[in-house]
């Protein structure tokens, strides 16, 4: 049996054209012989099966002799399946780090890319508010190299207090490309878009005040990433009646309803 998931066979005097061939995920024109009486129907060959199962095989049983092209693109895919069984033995251990915050600000805790991100997340701030107090640090992913080390922890900010414990954050989570920014004088609500519009910005993990426990994936103590947060604790119950009112006249009290 021909190992064609669809292909699409156009009659033409006595040939067959292969028009679609989808086992390669690509579209493909080439010929193939066939019978005379039954033109549509490309004759079977017998082969092994690695002949039969590989990109080349396929082709050679409809007698299409495939392009350098296709079998150098094979031979990439097979090579890329190489790598991905060595990585499968690669362990990953878990970890759980608290967001350090006494004070309960606000924060938000996001991924970014680029060296100049907290330049780029200090203007967005300033421009949401004028009175907004903030610090931001971003820990750097790249080795860098003589002219620009890499491999810190970036910061800015406008206040020493918020930017010494985005640093302290930062530096504790290790999480590459990572980036932290606490907020005093506002809220997310008031700058969150404004962050996530930076060109930079990849992600945002949350923006919260609540205690905050961070789920790291490390695969060396070299290599660290953000699998996930754990922001505030469960619910208890469904809203009531009673409930419903209080949360309709808190936000009015505080000027975000009107």
């Amino acid at each position: 049996m021909l190992l064609l998931r669809r292909a699409t066979l156009v009659k033409a005097n006595t040939t067959t054209q292969v028009i679609g061939f989808s086992a390669s995920a690509r579209l493909i024109s080439a010929r193939s012989s066939c019978s005379t009486s039954r033109p549509w129907v490309a004759t079977q060959c017998s082969a092994s099966y690695q002949q039969r199962t590989s990109f080349a095989g396929r082709l050679s049983n409809l007698g299409i002799s495939p392009s350098r092209q296709h079998l150098q693109q094979q031979q990439q895919q097979q090579q890329h399946g190489s790598r991905a069984m060595a990585s499968a033995g690669r362990k990953l251990e878990l970890e759980v780090v608290d967001i350090e915050n006494p004070k309960e600000y606000n924060f938000i805790l996001g991924h970014a890319h680029f060296i100049k991100t907290v330049e780029d997340i200090y203007e967005a701030l300033v421009q949401s508010s004028t009175a907004l107090k903030f610090g931001i640090a971003f820990n750097e992913a790249s080795p860098g190299y003589e002219a620009m080390p890499g491999r810190k922890v970036r910061f800015d900010g406008n206040s020493e207090e918020l930017i010494d414990l985005a640093k302290v954050n930062a530096m504790a989570l290790g999480a590459g490309h990572t980036f932290i920014v606490f907020l005093d004088g506002g809220f997310p609500v008031n700058c969150l878009n404004a962050v996530k519009n930076v060109t930079e910005v990849c992600r945002i993990h949350c923006a919260t005040s609540n205690p905050t426990s961070v789920v790291l994936g490390k695969t060396s103590d070299e290599a660290v990433g953000i699998l996930g947060v754990i922001d505030g604790v469960r619910p208890l119950e469904f809203e009531n009646d009673d409930d419903k009112k209080k949360r309709h006249e808190f936000l009015r009290m505080i000027g975000y309803k009107r």
